[in-house]
């Protein structure tokens, strides 16, 4: 991109990544590591399950650890989806759900948000059939940033069939703020509905290159899970350097206030400027600017600051923003302020 247009020092804010890094106590771990990679990684990952048990309040045996959340999104499908049964998804939402379901033969059933992009459980349960096997529930939503609260969580979850397979996506749930945000893990051990709740060190610990998450469920579900697996399917490095990131405290605090206060700074920015945007409880926002939306969008670029578009979504007249640094945040504002400037 710096080649295409000509500039330096370009400023990635399109795929809401941790804006301070990983925790230093996360890169010490993986250079003390680096004499042993000719060694096979521990396939159970004890060692961090150990540690995130311990954190969370939950048994070992609750806990599968995942090369990335979207390997459990894979093996959940493989093991429990047939041929031309059905997936209920939100549209729009992260789109692997759909990818892997299509992938292996299934049915994605997608049902729109509501007018104000929140996830329509009453819709999902209306479209269930005898032939669904899954819903997938982002929570936050990606890319909207809205939540469910717990009560209408729960309130959904007893109406299900007991067949049903629920999978809570809380790929960005440690940002939220609102206090009736509900915790999957705490729907773990009473079933039915079954619950799978998706976790990953890709956001808020910052580790989305080395490819480590997390899946809660029942003890009985993640030895199902870990039957269909991969042996060895998280590497050594990644292993250790998630080990270090949950130690670090003080870099978890660090990254929730930053993105907590750039969240409420672009919120006002939007304000200031009369951009409408979604409300969001996540590390990104969801804003819209009409026609000229990809104009802009170029605009943005030609200033070295990468954002993203939501065609792909189905929302050509949206950007996504992540929450990055103050002065990531003042430049993104700063060349927005240019572009749209540009247009007159």
């Amino acid at each position: 991109m710096e080649r295409e247009y000509g500039i330096s020092g370009a400023i990635k804010m399109a795929s809401n990544e941790n804006p301070l890094g990983p925790s230093s106590k996360a890169i010490i771990a993986i250079k003390k590591c680096l004499n042993h990679i000719y060694r096979y990684p521990d396939a159970n990952a004890q060692l961090l399950k150990f540690h995130l048990a311990q954190k969370l309040g939950i048994s070992e045996d609750s806990i599968l650890i995942a090369n990335g959340s979207n390997e459990v999104i894979e093996l959940t499908l493989k093991l429990f989806l047939r041929c031309k049964q059905e997936v209920i998804i939100p549209e729009p939402t992260f789109s692997l759900y759909a990818k892997f379901t299509q992938a292996l033969d299934g049915i994605p059933v997608r049902v729109p948000l509501k007018s104000d992009f929140c996830i329509n459980l009453e819709a999902i349960r209306d479209n269930i059939t005898s032939q669904t096997r899954i819903i997938f529930i982002n929570n936050p939503n990606n890319p909207t940033g809205t939540i469910i609260k717990k009560r209408e969580l729960e309130k959904f979850l007893k109406l299900l069939p007991e067949n049903i397979i629920v999978v809570l996506d809380e790929a960005y749930g440690e940002f939220v703020e609102d206090p009736e945000f509900p915790q999957g893990k705490d729907y773990l051990l009473n079933p039915p509905p079954w619950v799978i709740t998706l976790r990953t060190f890709s956001k808020v610990y910052g580790l989305a290159g080395l490819r480590i998450g997390y899946g809660l469920a029942s003890p009985e579900i993640i030895s199902y899970l870990n039957r269909v697996r991969q042996p060895f399917n998280v590497n050594i490095l990644a292993q250790a350097a998630a080990v270090a990131a949950l130690a670090d405290q003080e870099h978890f605090e660090k990254t929730l206030q930053v993105v907590s206060e750039g969240r409420r700074y672009l919120s006002e920015q939007f304000n200031q400027l009369g951009i409408k945007y979604i409300p969001s409880h996540s590390n990104f926002i969801m804003f819209y600017l009409g026609k000229n939306c990809l104009q802009i969008y170029e605009g943005l670029l030609e200033r070295g600051v990468i954002v993203r578009p939501l065609t792909s979504f189905g929302f050509p007249e949206y950007l996504r923003v992540s929450i990055g640094t103050f002065d990531e945040n003042k430049r993104f504002i700063q060349s927005l302020k240019e572009a749209l400037f540009s247009l007159k």
